[in-house]
Order: structure tokens, then C-alpha cells, then sequence
């Protein structure tokens, strides 16, 4: 902590990390256990002789945001004593490694792709065939649809909050209680609240990801 004004934020995070320690500190790297999770911990899986753990939570279809809460619940639950110093270290480390996982989750849009899902069989099909969607459940009970457009206006009525995802395709959005039209186009989202309805006017073939909240 002395030394956090040698920290070389030119660097990558871990480049930068290793050249405070290593480097100018002079503090060598040891060999150390890792566990890694694919789900939230249970305090019985963790072994706290263990100097690492990895977390991939989107295996079990659970986005990677929540692996904050992960990395809260394993900290706040270690049996080891340390000075008010390592304390204090760590608690920025977790901190810092936070922020990074919250940075890579909003900048990654989207996922390419949806693990341990179950997919409805029957598709969803609206304005004679010119919109197809298939609704897909997730472990943790949230749902999502798949779909794609054809180029043409539609309007839709909500039940629920939606968050619609363009994966590609290019449209216009009239939303609820609005009078200017939104372009929307590949890798663009955007909100509809719940007992509203909005309107589109597609013109390319649209592949969509919709979110029910």
C-alpha cells in the first residue's frame, strides 16, 4: 500500500500487478491450489486451503455479472487471519477484480451462445409467418425468446418489461408514449416497459434475443 503510486496503469491489470509485486517490491510468486465453480459456492465445496478460485457461473446459464455476489459470499466466509494491511490488499484486489468483470459484462453485449437451457418445441408464429420466435427457460426460471423479423411494420403489446436485443438486421422503434422514431441496428437493445405496446418498421431480415424482466 506504501508502494500503490508505482502501480503502471499502462500496463494490462495483471502485467501491471506482477511488475508492482515482483518487480519493484521484490515479493516472488509461489505455487498455489486453485478451485474453480460453475455455481453460486455452498460453504461445504470450498476448501480454504486453497490460494485461487475461478468462477464460470455462464456454464450453468447464469449471466457472469452475478459472479460478484460469488466472489463477496467466498471473501466473506474465509477463515484466515491476516493483519489489517493483507486486509486491506485484499479487499481492494476483490474490489478491483470486480470492476473488471462488471466492465467485460456490459461491453460484451450479448452472448453468442445459451448453455443448459430448455427450448419449446412449438415455435411462436405472429403476422402470417412473418415473425418466428421459440421461447427458451433457464435454471434460474427467466425466459428469453429467439426470433427473426421479415422486413415489414409490426406493433406489439407487452405483458411484461421486455429488453429486445438486435443481434443483426437494421429497424426503426416508435416506443410508448414517444413521437420520434429510434434507429436501431446490429448489437443495439432497447427497453419496453410491461402493459405497453411498441412499433417497428424493419427493413432487413432482423435476428432478435428478447428479454422478459
Amino acid at each position: 500500500l506504501e508502494n500503490k503510486n508505482l502501480h503502471d496503469y499502462d500496463l494490462l491489470d495483471d502485467v501491471a500487478w506482477g511488475k508492482l509485486l515482483i518487480v519493484d517490491n521484490q515479493i516472488r510468486p509461489y505455487a498455489g491450489y486453485r478451485q474453480d465453480f460453475k455455481n453460486f459456492p455452498r460453504l461445504n465445496d470450498i476448501n480454504f486451503n486453497n490460494y485461487h478460485y475461478g468462477f464460470r457461473l455462464d456454464t450453468s446459464g447464469i449471466p457472469r455479472i452475478f459472479e460478484i455476489f460469488s466472489l463477496i459470499s467466498l471473501h466473506n466466509r474465509m477463515k484466515f487471519f491476516y493483519s489489517t494491511e493483507k486486509r486491506i490488499f485484499k479487499l481492494l484486489y476483490i474490489f478491483f477484480f470486480i470492476d473488471k468483470i462488471s466492465i467485460y459484462y456490459f461491453e460484451r453485449v450479448s452472448m453468442t451462445e445459451f448453455n443448459n437451457v430448455t427450448v419449446q418445441k412449438e415455435a411462436n408464429i405472429y403476422f402470417q409467418g412473418k415473425v418466428v420466435s421459440t421461447l427458451i427457460s433457464f435454471p434460474n426460471g427467466s425466459k428469453k425468446t429467439l426470433g427473426v423479423m421479415q422486413i415489414g411494420e409490426y406493433e406489439f403489446n407487452t405483458e411484461q418489461k421486455e429488453i429486445m436485443e438486435i443481434m443483426s438486421g437494421k429497424l426503426d422503434v416508435l416506443l410508448p408514449n414517444k413521437s420520434e422514431w429510434i434507429k436501431i441496428k446490429s448489437g443495439d437493445s432497447f427497453e419496453v416497459q410491461k402493459n405497453s405496446s411498441f412499433k417497428l418498421k424493419i427493413y432487413e431480415i432482423t435476428n432478435y434475443c428478447c428479454e422478459y424482466v
